[in-house]
């Protein structure tokens, strides 16, 4: 029973990975809110990111807390929903992430030296999406760590 529940689930998320690559991305902004809600309603979800909150946000309210964890899930929906989004868009992730001739340059150099490079960046915007768009638009042999 369990195989028949794994490959159902593997089923609706290939469907939801084909769904989000045939909409428009702005399409995605309307949506986050609306399911960053949705999760938070979980339960476990919603406890333990309230949980964590509350260790790292003494001094802030319940309310202001919550909205934290709201936005913080809204982020999370944007970040997969763009990821599998972008599955076979070369061509128009490339406009998204800017990669310079020195980061290419760099990157190609490491690769031909056989010692590599290590690139440091911020978390900001959808870095998941720079790493995959960097390595398939860009032509970067790429590997991430966090």
């Amino acid at each position: 029973m369990r195989n028949i529940l794994d490959f159902a689930t593997y089923l609706i998320a290939l469907g939801f990975r084909w769904l989000f690559s045939h909409l428009p991305r702005g399409f995605f902004f309307l949506l986050a809110p609306g399911v960053a809600r949705l999760l938070f309603l979980i339960p476990q979800l919603g406890r333990v990111s309230m949980q964590s909150l509350r260790a790292a946000f003494t001094e802030k309210s319940e309310r202001e807390r919550k909205g934290i964890a709201i936005r913080s899930r809204e982020n999370l929906c944007l970040v997969a929903c763009e990821f599998h989004w972008a599955s076979g868009k070369k061509d128009v992730t490339a406009r998204l992430v800017d990669c310079t001739d020195e980061t290419r340059e760099t990157a190609r150099m490491g690769h031909e030296s056989g010692r590599g490079a290590i690139f440091l960046t911020p978390h900001l915007g959808n870095w998941e999406l720079a790493g995959q768009t960097l390595a398939r638009a860009h032509g970067l042999d790429l590997g991430v760590g966090v």
